[in-house]
This record gives C-alpha cells, structure tokens and sequence, in this order.
C-alpha cells in the first residue's frame, strides 16, 4: 500500500500542530514570567505638589486616546472648578484681610 500525497500533507500538518501545542504548553508552564509588568499609566497633568491655584486647575489638559472622553464636558467640570477655586481663595483673603483689621 503506497501512500498518496494527500496522506503525507496530513501527516507533517499533524506534526506541526502538535509541535505548536507541545512549546505553547512548554512556554505556559515556564517558571520566570513571560511578560514584564506594565509601568502604571498615568499622564503627567504638570499639577504641583502643593496647593492648587486657579491657574494649574485651568492648565490641565487631559491626553486623548480613541477611545478617550469627552473634552467638552471635562474641560466645563474643569473651567467650574476653577472658578470654584477662585472665589474660595477670595473669600480667604477677604476674611484674612478682615480679621488683620480687627
């Protein structure tokens, strides 16, 4: 019985897979870590350590990806919080100034 072609074809495509399976498993069970731990991913705002200004606050862009947010609404949360922190800091130095006086 002479065999065909057709037979050998399937005969090394078997072995292939079975070669791919055999080091997929290999790598799996490997000891060391196949892959490094991803640094964290975070954006560097340029926001200070300290307390915030008005002016950081509105300086602040946020990196946008393709799936990334809505830069209207963030830039309005944003432009409000700025203007939140910009009447809280006068009303410290008007109370400041006040008590200074008293």
């Amino acid at each position: 019985m002479r065999a065909t072609i057709g037979d050998v074809v399937t005969a090394l495509a078997l072995l292939a897979v079975t070669a791919v399976l055999f080091a997929a498993a290999a790598l799996a069970t490997r000891e060391e870590p196949l892959l490094s731990d991803a640094p964290p991913d975070s954006a560097d705002l340029g926001l200070p350590d300290g307390p915030l200004a008005p002016e950081h606050v509105a300086a602040v862009r946020f990196p946008t990806t393709v799936r990334g947010y809505r830069m209207s609404e963030v830039d309005h949360v944003l432009e409000r919080l700025a203007e939140s922190l910009r009447e809280r800091d006068e009303r410290i130095a008007a109370l400041e100034k006040r008590t200074a006086s008293a």
